[in-house]
């Protein structure tokens, strides 16, 4: 229509409100040893079986062991054991390649005999060294080697040369951990300052006492 007013026109003006939110970014877990520990090693036990021990200090060993065992991932082969006992002369029970699972070994460290003699701790560390550290007897290039060697204390037999023999089985790549039975009398191996030692009486805590491989555990 001539003269008519323009159309008109309405704006409307919309105003939003933008909210952000931070979310905090998921944080890993610390990781926590567990009880089974991932690392590795050939571990072989040395137990004192001479007669100052006595027949009820023997089991508490064999308990301890088997204790310190139950806690190592032996099954999925990250770590072998032996044991060796010694009075008057050293005995391989089993070697690092003789069982392969937690079972086997659990039996044959229960059914180790006492036997009561003197102390030749000297040739325990020589079987050690010679006998059980050797390719054909389970023994691994790539993994620690580690001997823990329950005892009551010192040698009676031939103990002019426990340290010489200790001597030489650290310098052929092997650690030694002491673990002292009840009250030691004398633990000729911390006379060595190379020699990383472990008291722990027996008779109060073999039960929940654990040897713990030579590596960190994650």
């Amino acid at each position: 229509m001539e003269g008519a007013p323009p159309p008109f026109t309405r704006t409307t003006v919309t105003t939003t409100t933008i909210r952000t939110t931070t979310t905090p970014r998921p944080t890993r877990p610390t990781p926590v040893y567990t009880g089974q520990c991932q690392s590795s090693g050939d571990v072989t036990f040395i137990l004192d079986s001479s007669g100052s021990v006595g027949e009820e200090n023997f089991g508490r060993m064999r308990n301890f062991i088997a204790s310190a065992v139950r806690d190592l991932e032996v099954d999925n082969g990250f770590f072998r054991i032996a044991v060796i006992t010694y009075s008057d002369s050293a005995t391989v029970h089993f070697y690092l390649n003789t069982y392969s699972s937690k079972a086997e070994i659990f039996d044959a460290i229960h059914r180790i005999p006492y036997v009561y003699g003197y102390t030749n701790t000297a040739d325990a560390l020589r079987r050690a060294r010679l006998d059980v550290y050797s390719p054909s007897h389970g023994d691994r290039t790539n993994v620690p080697n580690l001997v823990v060697m329950v005892t009551d204390g010192e040698s009676n037999m031939n103990p002019q040369q426990t340290l010489p023999e200790a001597d030489r089985i650290r310098r052929s790549g092997t650690s030694i951990i002491t673990v002292a039975v009840g009250v030691p009398n004398n633990l000729e191996l911390s006379l060595n300052s190379r020699s990383r030692i472990l008291q722990i009486s027996i008779t109060l805590a073999a039960a929940r006492a654990c040897i713990k491989p030579p590596r960190a555990c994650i």
